[in-house]
């Protein structure tokens, strides 16, 4: 009987952890978003008085890219010099990113 008991009880931890795992959020669920969103953008605006009329200047910030499976592929941020930092994730054939690629500008992507 206690053998019993103590097979029962790993079986209900090894469920557990089972659907545990298959029920992984993917980066764009933990970024709120539903549906299969490829790309979200985000801007920051200025408004700027000019005379009597206030002129609002758009420039954009982060932009997240999504892959098909809900990961991450790319996130480009402006910084405000004007630079480009950009990191690019890399997945295997199960999903788990397994790297992260880093460039400080979009002129070292391509070297």
């Amino acid at each position: 009987m206690k053998i019993f008991f103590t097979l029962l009880i790993t079986c209900v931890l090894g469920l557990n952890s089972l659907i545990a795992q298959n029920k992984s959020e993917t980066d764009r669920e933990r970024d709120g978003l539903r549906g299969a969103i490829k790309k979200v953008e985000t801007y920051l605006v200025d408004f700027l008085p000019q005379g009597d009329v206030i002129v609002e200047q758009k420039r954009p910030w982060i932009i997240n890219s999504y892959n098909v499976k809900g990961n991450r592929s790319e996130q480009i941020v402006y910084l405000q010099d004007g630079r480009l930092h950009t990191d690019v994730y890399i997945y295997d054939a199960e999903g788990r990113n397994i790297e992260c690629r880093t460039y400080s500008n979009a002129t070292d992507k391509n070297s």
